[in-house]
């Protein structure tokens, strides 16, 4: 009588314990939409002898997170290095393999990296779902070899879900860089040596973008007068052709290509354009350059 007690309180045990294993430990989609604030972000090293760094205090870093439910959500960021903007990330949503109504963890990306911005993945990061906040531990080490666990934490400051309440909330109009400008933040130089309708034409030819504004300055010189001319201002417009990323320039729609350089161009029957991408490009020296060598 005495085992049968008992093996019926394994059972029920058993049973318990099952359940609670199938249990998600996710949250709903609607619970999980707001905006989130970064709370922890530091290096939690293995070697005790060794101090854990706070790089919220340590850089003067201030971030915050929306997740809008959709496609796309709103990242902003500022250190003591740079200054406060809002950037588009793409949101992707992992849901509970036992339960397709709640999502276990999420990851936020720029479409292209740049270590410099503030996630602390580099170009992506993936958080899990934790008592209602967002998180992440993973290992890693320094240049001397030395292990450390890179923490982030992000808690929820309230449930709204556009960049306008936090821009109230922060009381300031944050610069705003969408998903698919970011990598058009930058100048394209005209490929002379691919260009072979326009390298008789120009001495020089380059766009400089402003992803921000969606806007480009036009600089170039003609062979026949070797003059300098700038047109300012002109629109950027992201127009995709079947799934491809293509920008509408001057009337002039090129297609973008990812490689290294990135480069943009656009051909017809008798025309090929090649511009090649140009980071933190030093605009008045390399035209300097270029009339240098007529």
């Amino acid at each position: 009588m005495i085992f049968m007690k008992n093996g019926l309180k394994i059972l029920l045990s058993l049973s318990f314990l099952v359940s609670l294993s199938s249990c998600s430990k996710g949250i709903t989609l609607k619970k999980l939409i707001g905006t989130y604030e970064l709370s922890s972000y530091g290096y939690d090293y293995v070697d005790e002898n060794i101090k854990d760094i706070n790089l919220i205090e340590r850089d003067h870093i201030k971030a915050y997170l929306v997740i809008t439910g959709e496609e796309y959500g709103y990242y902003v960021y500022e250190d003591n290095e740079r200054v406060i903007d809002a950037r588009e990330v793409l949101l992707t949503y992992k849901y509970d393999a036992n339960d397709t109504d709640k999502i276990t963890s999420i990851e936020y990306s720029l479409e292209t990296s740049d270590l410099k911005y503030g996630i602390p993945g580099g170009y992506k990061e993936v958080l899990k779902i934790k008592k209602g906040n967002l998180t992440s531990r993973r290992q890693d080490k320094n240049l001397n070899g030395d292990i450390f666990y890179k923490e982030v934490e992000y808690k929820k400051i309230n449930n709204d879900y556009n960049l306008d309440s936090l821009e109230n909330l922060l009381n300031m109009e944050l610069p705003f860089l969408s998903y698919k400008m970011y990598k058009m933040h930058a100048c394209f130089v005209l490929d002379l040596a691919h260009s072979y309708s326009l390298a008789e034409k120009y001495v020089y030819f380059l766009y400089e973008i402003n992803g921000y504004t969606s806007k480009a300055n036009i600089y170039y010189a003609l062979k026949d007068s070797k003059t300098p001319i700038v047109i300012e201002n002109v629109d950027v417009v992201y127009k995709p052709v079947d799934g491809i990323d293509c920008y509408e320039i001057n009337d002039i729609t090129y297609t973008y290509v990812l490689s290294f350089p990135s480069y943009l161009y656009f051909s017809t029957s008798d025309t090929y354009v090649k511009l090649d991408c140009a980071y933190n490009l030093d605009i008045q020296e390399y035209i300097n350059i270029a009339l240098a060598n007529i």
